[in-house]
């Protein structure tokens, strides 16, 4: 088996336990959710088969990631929505803030996902 298909089974995997899907039925799930056949979806987990285009365009939108994090871990697996308002709010403040104020809100960043709080 190729390490690419064996990336992406690895990656589909995250995307679910992400998502809250228990490991004991994922084939049944997977299966559901996207309407193929349980033999598809097994291919899928076990690193043995990719989705059809269409099938991997839905499973990415349903992992809120991209097709290419999913078939070759590239980028970022939740890229930032750029849509939202928040994102659009919070880019216009930082590009009408001071150095100072840029300085104080990496500072604060770095504290709030800091991996050791």
């Amino acid at each position: 088996m190729s390490n690419d298909i064996l990336g992406f089974s690895q990656r589909l995997k995250e995307i679910l336990a992400d998502k809250g899907v228990a490991e004991w039925g994922r084939q049944r799930f997977l299966a559901k959710k996207f309407g193929v056949a349980h033999p598809s979806a097994k291919r899928w987990l076990d690193g043995t088969g990719y989705p059809e285009t269409a099938k991997l365009i839905a499973i990415a939108e349903w992992g809120n990631t991209t097709i290419d994090w999913l078939l070759t871990g590239r980028g970022l697996k939740h890229p930032v929505n750029q849509n939202n308002p928040d994102f659009v709010k919070i880019v216009d403040m930082l590009s009408e803030a001071s150095e100072e104020q840029i300085s104080t809100s990496r500072a604060l960043i770095a504290v709030l996902f800091s991996k050791n709080s």
